[in-house]
């Protein structure tokens, strides 16, 4: 079952909490990723098609279409305005 939390703010709390115990184990940099210093990759990968089923579980229990195929699309959009953003800055 999944966690609910009251707040968007005790979502971010836990979630940073849980990012910095794992950094500690991974010597993951958080600033680093949170920061996004990191470069963007050129294409995103499409979804698998063996991912759809859960996809399928998590699109209904966020409320969203399951299409997974329409919503990468989506996705890809957005990603392409970042990367081109990215380029003009």
């Amino acid at each position: 079952m999944p966690r609910v939390y009251a707040t968007a703010k005790a979502f971010r709390t836990a979630l940073e909490d849980r990012l910095n115990k794992t950094a500690g184990a991974e010597k993951i940099q958080v600033n680093r990723v949170r920061r996004q210093t990191h470069e963007l990759p050129s294409v995103l990968l499409k979804p698998p098609p063996e991912w759809q089923a859960r996809f399928n579980s998590l699109a209904e229990e966020c409320q969203l279409p399951a299409n997974m195929g329409a919503l990468f699309a989506e996705v890809e959009a957005f990603f392409g305005q970042l990367a081109g953003s990215k380029g003009r800055s």
